[in-house]
């Protein structure tokens, strides 16, 4: 075998050798995904369970906040100082993007 040969076949089989060891690491993570879905979708149960309580929540609240007026929670001076505070806030973005 002539030098160029023997680095050709060094090569290949480095190259094998890599490709063998990603296949068996992704062989290894689909395994542990596998094990690890009951859990996951246990946890994804119990998210959603809380996601709907939180949204029954906000819903009660805008029921019991559905005969108030505005002003009684969010008096027109207070609408003032953030409208104008918000305005100055956008102004200076502005100035700065310019």
């Amino acid at each position: 075998m002539s030098g160029f040969e023997t680095l050709g076949a060094t090569a290949a089989i480095a190259q094998l050798s890599e490709l063998c060891l990603k296949c068996g690491q992704t062989t290894v993570r689909i395994i542990r995904s596998y094990r690890d879905a009951p859990k996951e979708i246990t946890q994804l149960a119990q998210k959603v369970d809380q996601l709907k309580f939180r949204i029954g929540q906000v819903q009660k609240i805008g029921r019991d906040l559905s005969d108030l007026e505005l002003d009684d929670v969010f008096p027109e001076i207070h609408r003032d100082i953030y409208s104008n505070s918000s305005k100055r806030i956008i102004r200076r973005f502005w100035r700065f993007r310019a």
